[in-house]
């Protein structure tokens, strides 16, 4: 029941967010890596392949992070964004106010496209950041687990338009990854 419950004060929070219009966006790329550590260490090879590749060269980069890896990321690959916003976990889950502030400054950025790099994310972070996101194309990998009121309130296959499937979970994430 108190899942229930947070999932829609969320969900308010989601809505409320949307109110504000996006900016217009222009060949904008949002990627999300919001998990631990070891998980971005895991991904900081592919990082610079979206400026290399031919879909994005063109692109501005916004790179949404776990503030746990800014110092890594500063130090070894800042070059791979053009614009970076930290997002403190343990505040986007027990703070609504700075919930809100980020979900806001998300959505202004004026995405075209976003990549969520998080393997096994949930709504309450890295997908409720493509939600409210202004970006048309929107991929993910269709790897999750809902909990059942996620599956009432919230459908993945209405945030992301394109569920790439990431292999078996036994595959290891570097690999996963690329």
């Amino acid at each position: 029941m108190k899942e229930a419950i947070v999932l829609i004060i969320y969900k308010i929070i989601y809505f409320l967010v949307r109110l504000f219009p996006g900016e217009p966006g222009v060949k904008h790329l949002v990627i999300i890596k919001t998990d631990e550590i070891g998980d971005y260490m895991l991904v900081r090879n592919v990082l610079p392949c979206f400026r290399k590749s031919d879909m994005f060269r063109d692109y501005r980069i916004s790179f949404v992070g776990n503030s746990i890896f800014r110092q890594i990321y500063n130090r070894y690959d800042q070059d791979t964004a053009d614009n970076v916003i930290w997002i403190d976990k343990w505040k986007f889950r027990k703070n609504l106010k700075y919930r809100f502030r980020m979900l806001r400054q998300i959505r202004r950025l004026g995405a075209t496209d976003l990549v969520n790099l998080v393997y096994s994310g949930n709504y309450r972070l890295d997908d409720a950041i493509a939600d409210i996101s202004t970006a048309a194309r929107k991929t993910a990998m269709a790897s999750r687990k809902d909990s059942f009121i996620e599956r009432i309130l919230f459908d993945r296959k209405k945030i992301y338009d394109r569920l790439i499937d990431p292999g078996p979970a036994s595959l290891f994430d570097g690999e996963r990854n690329a």
